[in-house]
C-alpha cells in the first residue's frame, strides 16, 4: 500500500481484522440459510397405506374409502380415491 509517498507493508492487526470480518460476515450468511436437507414444498397427493385386521388379526377385505377418516392437524382429510 503506498501513503504518503511511501510504502508501508500491511500491519498484522489489519490482516486480523480482515479475516475477523470475514467469518462473521460468513457466519451471518450461515445463519440466513435453512440447514442442510430442509426445504419447504407443496404436496398434493399423499398416500396413505392401511392394513385393518380383526380382533382374531384376519384381513378385513371390501373396505373403501368411505370406511376411513384421515386427519391432519387433528382436522379431517378429504380421500376423493
Amino acid at each position: 500500500m503506498k501513503l504518503l509517498g511511501r510504502i508501508v507493508p500491511p500491519l498484522p492487526g489489519r490482516c486480523r481484522f480482515g479475516a475477523a470480518a470475514l467469518v462473521l460476515a460468513l457466519l451471518v450468511l450461515a445463519a440466513a440459510t435453512p440447514a442442510a436437507g430442509q426445504f419447504a414444498a407443496r404436496v398434493s397427493l399423499v398416500e396413505v397405506y392401511a392394513t385393518v385386521t380383526d380382533t382374531a388379526g384376519r384381513l378385513v377385505k371390501g373396505l373403501t374409502a368411505a370406511d376411513f377418516i384421515v386427519e391432519e392437524d387433528g382436522r379431517p382429510q378429504p380421500v376423493p380415491w
